[in-house]
């Protein structure tokens, strides 16, 4: 499923029924999977008309929330009067306040969820809150039109006990808390400019697969998360590509660009030596079943001045079928770049006479990890010329893949 921008982000607000926690199929993306949280496919989410903040999947889910909904919709309901009485510009500024509020929910569901630990030992968005303050810069083109740019001023993950006692004074009910959710985030969105009744608004992000992915992909990665927040909210930008988002070292640009170049470099050797494991042209069959995947080793130094340098060699190679090949492709990630964009342009885009062969890097986080190439079966004449000249033994092509593609110094 291939989604715009403004698809994704109102895929994101309302894939979710806010009393049973199923959810749309689309929410899986580029996928074709469902699972156990799955709506039927011909679901539509309503929104309560009252106060536009929840959504149901039927009416009978509408009925049964409306015990733990009521004061919520009173609420907002009450801030729409409220802010009237405070005259156009606090209207407009808390009309903003809310746009923006939905507008960025799905570029912080990953940062947020990463920052609560989700999929870790140290998960704690069953009991914490993710408390964020905003500074917002006034820019009053009119007073019919005015606009607004918003800044994180700080966030950080606090309890529920805290929340209370910081914000219970703006309410007269008690604050009830949404129920934690596997894979969600609570969060207090905070403009404290405005006048108190307005100055909170409160929503769930949730990032499907977030545990998993944490646990399984990426165990020792890190994240930046409140950086990434800070600069989503200063840029304005689509949601980041995965590979934007986590890092292991310092080093992972020059090492993600150095596996590229030295792909390209070896580009003929790692071909040929797939060309004679897959045992061409007697199995040429294979080329529209199987894929030569090659995973390496990559060592790596600190020199004097700052850099990194690098000394890569083959760890082990094989033959294996399109299938298990895309089980190195991990998870989709929701509206992110993931498996299902690589599965296409690496194994189903080339040509099907193409030989197919995948470089993996494991101690840099997907997709930086994989690097592709293919080439078309016209120039495999070529190859077993070149073949024919050079020491490549049927049984023995791995130590000769070896011999020709191990770096014997750090470069």
């Amino acid at each position: 499923m291939d989604l715009t921008a403004k698809q994704q982000q109102n895929l994101s607000l309302s894939n979710t029924c806010d009393c049973c926690d199923r959810h749309l199929r689309a929410i899986h993306a580029e996928t074709v999977s469902i699972c156990a949280r799955c709506l039927p496919a011909d679901t539509n989410l309503r929104t309560c008309s009252a106060c536009t903040l929840r959504r149901y999947c039927s009416a009978e889910c509408q009925r049964n929330d409306w015990p733990k909904h009521r004061q919520m919709c009173l609420s907002s309901r009450q801030q729409g009067e409220l802010r009237k009485l405070h005259g156009p510009h606090i209207e407009a500024r808390h009309e903003a306040f809310e746009r923006f509020s939905k507008k960025y929910r799905l570029g912080i569901s990953f940062p947020a969820a990463w920052g609560m630990g989700i999929g870790t030992d140290s998960d704690v968005s069953q009991t914490h809150i993710l408390l964020i303050y905003l500074d917002v810069e006034d820019h009053i083109g009119s007073n019919i039109n005015p606009k607004f740019r918003y800044l994180l001023r700080e966030a950080r993950i606090t309890t529920e006990s805290d929340v209370r006692s910081l914000f219970q004074s703006r309410f007269q009910e008690p604050i009830q808390f949404e129920l934690a959710q596997v894979n969600c985030v609570r969060i207090w969105l905070v403009d404290d400019g405005l006048p108190s009744g307005l100055d909170v608004t409160n929503f769930v992000v949730e990032c499907v697969d977030m545990d998993a992915m944490r646990s399984q992909v990426y165990p020792t990665a890190q994240c930046d998360w409140l950086e990434l927040i800070r600069s989503y909210f200063a840029g304005g930008k689509e949601p980041l590509a995965i590979e934007e988002l986590v890092y292991y070292t310092a080093a992972d640009d020059q090492r993600v660009a150095g596996n590229k170049q030295w792909l390209q470099k070896n580009g003929e050797n790692i071909v040929m030596a797939g060309i004679v494991a897959m045992d061409l042209p007697k199995n040429r069959k294979h080329l529209a079943t199987h894929c030569f995947v090659i995973h390496i080793n990559v060592e790596q130094k600190m020199t004097d001045t700052g850099n990194f340098r690098f000394r890569r060699s083959v760890k082990h190679a094989r033959i294996q079928t399109l299938e298990k090949v895309k089980d190195l492709f991990y998870y989709d990630l929701p509206n992110f770049i993931g498996r299902g964009q690589m599965v296409r342009s690496l194994l189903v885009e080339p040509p099907p006479n193409s030989i197919r062969c995948i470089i993996v890097d494991d101690g840099v986080p997907f997709p930086n990890s994989i690097q592709g190439m293919a080439m078309e079966s016209i120039h495999f004449t070529d190859y077993y010329l070149k073949l024919a000249k050079r020491n490549f033994p049927p049984r023995e092509w791995i130590t000769s893949l070896k011999r020709l593609l191990d770096d014997k110094a750090f470069k």
